[in-house]
């Protein structure tokens, strides 16, 4: 047991690390992604949405992140929005794995004519596991052959956890403008991979904007978000502008990241791709991050969109 503790001790902080300041996986196209943001934001379509999302971390470095996706949501009747949503995420080149899946609920309330309010909650169920046979200690090191011997660590001491785990959320929407705030981890689970105690802290969200400038064809959208998980704080800010197919974005990432998007939508789908640009002390060279996204509504025409401006940007 001598390497044992030490090696999964950094390898989990090497996960929390490639989050910039989280300890959860993180995605840079917010609102193409809405389950993942805030639990209040399922059902928010009209139309059914069913979304995709893949991410891939500093592939310049050693031990690649790579995270992805596959939700669905729908309004179930006039105020309910029901979802569910699938994601995995690996992390130092698949060592340490993450599977869940989540289940949404959200009740919409219609305030006036042109705004409304919403209540999500989010069940999640949680396996974390350790890839062994990707492990590796300094007993098992040949001068000549590199590691080829037998390690005599207790490798039955790491084990996969299996938890539940509970968020909420609330969104405040319409007229083109919208304010939403979410907490994850509400109970703050044992995510302990070596029978110790290691809580998932709770992370708290803020995030809104709107859309100004208004046409037919396009539209100008300022947006923020705010993030705390434990001792880590951190802002985005960000800009869209769209115009008919055409969506380009810009976010910076509070001294960690320049993020740049793009987009292609219509009526029933949006297809995207954002890099980003590490502006921190890891420098330029650690790749970046690249991620796409797709979207697709099912059923959806123009006149059935009657909830379709809740004042997030469109995909």
């Amino acid at each position: 047991m001598k390497y044992l503790y030490p090696v999964v001790f950094l390898l989990l902080m090497g996960v929390c690390q490639q989050q910039g300041f989280s300890q959860d996986p993180e995605y840079s196209m917010f609102y193409a992604n809405p389950l993942h943001l805030n639990p209040a934001m399922a059902g928010t379509e009209a139309c059914p949405r069913l979304t995709l999302n893949y991410r891939y971390q500093w592939p310049s470095i050693s031990g690649t992140y790579e995270s992805m996706t596959a939700g669905y949501d729908q309004r179930a009747m006039k105020n309910i929005g029901l979802g569910f949503q699938l994601d995995s995420d690996q992390a130092g080149q698949a060592t340490l794995n993450t599977n869940q899946v989540h289940l949404f609920y959200a009740y919409h309330n219609q305030l006036s004519h042109q705004y409304s309010f919403s209540f999500g909650f989010q069940a999640t169920y949680r396996n974390k596991y350790v890839d062994k046979n990707k492990l590796h200690f300094p007993d098992e090191i040949h001068e000549r052959y590199g590691f080829v011997k037998p390690t005599q660590e207790n490798m039955s001491q790491i084990n996969p956890v299996y938890l539940p785990d509970f968020s909420t959320g609330f969104l405040f929407y319409g007229n083109g403008m919208y304010l939403g705030g979410s907490v994850h981890h509400l109970f703050e689970p044992n995510e302990s991979l070596i029978g110790g105690v290691s809580p998932l802290p709770r992370k708290y969200s803020l995030h809104g904007g709107m859309k100004v400038n208004k046409t037919r064809d396009s539209y100008w959208s300022p947006n923020f978000i705010w993030r705390a998980q434990q001792d880590f704080r951190y802002l985005f800010l960000g800009m869209y502008y769209h115009h008919d197919p055409i969506t380009f974005g810009i976010w910076y990432r509070n001294l960690d990241a320049i993020i740049l998007l793009l987009g292609v939508q219509n009526d029933n789908y949006f297809l995207g791709f954002s890099y980003d640009t590490t502006i921190s002390k890891l420098g330029f060279n650690t790749g970046g991050a690249t991620e796409f996204t797709f979207r697709y509504n099912f059923n959806c025409r123009p006149k059935k969109r009657k909830f379709r401006d809740t004042g997030c940007p469109s995909f």
